[in-house]
């Protein structure tokens, strides 16, 4: 009997693959207030996201006692760019969509985790690069990857 590697089925979705680039070099944007957003992603469809976003953006530094920067006004705008585009591949693929935990790090970047059973998606965007790690299972050296977006 032949094992089969475990395989995330996100992995083919072009946001994970590289060929959309998160770094500083790209055009963030926010949205508006409007029903629709730039991206064409319904507003009420990220609307809890935003406003986690908007309310990491009103932490003073050192905000967790522990002497961490203030969360990035600019990382907070990636976040919500590549949250719009992660919505639109998602929708794409037929996956239901779900909210993700919204956090900050120590170095002011947003932090953006999904957990479902033992899979595991975890976005960190920061000023200057945005990377992932993904786990889908506990063999670390089979069912994990990381890398920039």
């Amino acid at each position: 009997m032949r094992l089969m590697a475990a395989r995330d089925p996100y992995a083919e979705m072009p946001i994970m693959s590289g060929s959309a680039s998160y770094t500083s070099a790209s055009e963030p944007f926010y949205g508006d207030s409007s029903s629709v957003s730039m991206g064409g992603v319904p507003e009420l469809a990220l609307f809890q996201t935003k406003v986690a976003l908007a309310k990491l953006e009103g932490y003073p530094a050192n905000w967790d006692g522990m002497g961490s920067d203030r969360p990035s006004v600019l990382a907070a705008q990636k976040a919500y760019s590549i949250l719009e585009a992660l919505y639109s591949q998602i929708q794409q693929v037929g996956t239901q969509w779900s909210q993700p935990h919204v956090s900050a790090n120590e170095t002011g970047g947003i932090v953006l985790e999904w957990w479902k059973s033992e899979r595991k998606l975890t976005i960190c965007v920061c000023d200057d690069e945005t990377y992932f790690l993904r786990v889908w299972g506990d063999r670390i050296d089979e069912v994990m990857d990381d890398g920039e977006m």
